[in-house]
């Protein structure tokens, strides 16, 4: 038993030094910069409307095509139980937190929330962000196309994998 826990945290270790590692390889990301604007065109949604909209794991910026506007509410949600990957980690929206990833608190793109927790954005305002995890009621900061991403190190997003169906659903 006693050599099971030392291996697997060896193993961990490892795991942790190669990612270290690597981000810091990897150099620049384009993660660094805000989103362009969505290549389709965009649609406010009515009060009581839904729409859904898939989020790659992969992908800095998910551009939604769903127009969020100023003050009003909206429900997000992630149904069931989808998940993604980070590298080998399986987890939902609600992202996750490991010990052996501790070096990298402070450093995902949404200090405010675990590792691979579902993010909103309002257009290009980095102030706008807001963390969905798997179901959440925000009010709108702003008018702007919503765009999500998994919170994740920006050099990071080369190991990801996976992605959620986000429903969002226009309260008032």
């Amino acid at each position: 038993m006693r050599l099971s826990l030392v291996s697997t945290w060896h193993s961990h270790c490892a795991v942790a030094l190669a990612t270290i590692l690597l981000a810091l390889v990897s150099g620049c990301s384009t993660c660094d910069s805000a989103p362009n604007n969505s290549s389709t065109a965009c649609r406010t949604l009515a009060t009581g409307e839904v729409a859904k909209v898939t989020v790659q794991a992969r992908e800095c910026w998910n551009a939604s095509g769903i127009m969020l506007v100023d003050g009003a509410d909206y429900e997000f949600k992630v149904g069931g139980d989808q998940q993604w990957f980070d590298a080998q980690i399986t987890t939902t929206a609600d992202g996750y937190d490991r010990w052996w990833l501790h070096w990298a608190r402070g450093m995902q793109r949404f200090a405010d929330a675990d590792l691979f927790t579902l993010i909103g954005q309002v257009g290009s305002d980095s102030s706008s962000a807001f963390a969905i995890g798997t179901n959440c009621r925000q009010r709108a900061k702003g008018n702007g196309e919503l765009f999500c991403y998994a919170n994740d190190v920006a050099s990071m997003y080369w190991n990801n994998s996976g992605c959620v169906v986000l429903t969002i659903r226009r309260l008032r």
